[in-house]
């Protein structure tokens, strides 16, 4: 956004696109594109300033900031997200596969049996477990000690609460004001 205030500020002083483009080393056509913007929004602001002043900060602001851009929705939700997450920290043999540890074509398949994400591909599964950092082949299955079956409840309740940090992480931000 500074870089853009820059351009503002340039173009007020009376200098072409091409000198502000060397000046704060953006191309011609965004330095253009950014004069537009603010040319579109300068009568706009110029009410604002007359009739809020107090606001026109943030109005300049906002014209600063990128347009809204659509992308592609997520294809699985939240739900289906933690249930990939919970299944890939769980033992293969549980799900009746000869394995000691999860592979990418082995856990698609047992989500596709389990039937809450189908189609899933494999590259789809991969993301999913990168964005929590949960590496299933090289998982040791902590979850799956002997407390399984000496505390069933204790177990229960330790998974329990595995599942309830990964269905919340992205609800939750990482970062707050205080932490930046």
């Amino acid at each position: 956004m500074v870089e853009r205030a820059k351009v503002i500020l340039l173009s007020a002083e009376g200098l072409t696109d091409a000198e502000i483009s060397c000046r704060v080393n953006l191309h011609e056509s965004i330095v253009g594109k950014w004069r537009r913007r603010f040319s579109e929004a300068y009568e706009t602001l110029e009410g604002i300033g007359v009739d809020d002043p107090e606001k026109l900060d943030e109005a300049v602001a906002n014209v600063l900031l990128d347009k809204p851009r659509s992308g592609a929705p997520e294809t699985y939700d939240a739900n289906q997200r933690a249930l990939i997450v919970t299944m890939a920290c769980q033992n293969p043999k549980d799900y009746g596969f000869e394995i000691s540890h999860w592979s990418l074509p082995y856990l698609r398949i047992a989500i596709e049996e389990a039937g809450f994400a189908p189609g899933i591909s494999e590259s789809s599964i991969n993301r999913i477990l990168n964005d929590v950092d949960v590496r299933p082949h090289k998982h040791q299955y902590w979850l799956h000690s002997r407390e399984k079956y000496e505390s069933p409840e204790t177990y229960n309740a330790k998974i329990g609460a595995i599942n309830d940090l990964y269905r919340n992480v992205n609800s939750e931000s990482r970062c707050t004001k205080n932490s930046i």
